[in-house]
């Protein structure tokens, strides 16, 4: 799994260095103000999977809430955004936010 360095948009704008996603996934620290760009060159419609860490919590009002994992499904040549991502929801126990491909050949992405 590699660690991938967000990248910071001013008011002047970012030309995004993407990098290539890690086959067994990737990770990037996460503050909530982070989303995702992904390019998918694999072929086929890509399903990236960010997995939340804390599933379910007690709401006194509401009783128990679930949370799932966030999801995008990307057609192939094509790009996706998704994000921002709760810290209480998504951060690990190290901060990191944890990302999955359906296939990591010809896929990049910044943060």
């Amino acid at each position: 799994m590699a660690t991938i360095v967000s990248q910071n948009i001013t008011e002047a704008g970012l030309n995004p260095t993407m990098t290539a996603v890690a086959e067994t996934g990737d990770q990037f620290s996460n503050t909530g103000n982070e989303f995702l760009l992904i390019t998918n060159g694999s072929g086929d419609s890509l399903l990236v999977t960010i997995t939340a860490q804390t599933t379910t919590v007690e709401d006194r009002r509401m009783g128990e809430l679930t949370k799932a994992n966030s999801t995008i499904t990307i057609a192939n040549g094509a790009s996706g955004l998704i994000g921002f991502f709760q810290m209480a929801a998504y951060s690990d126990a190290d901060g990191y936010v944890q990302i999955t491909y359906g296939a990591a050949e010809s896929v990049t992405i910044a943060v």
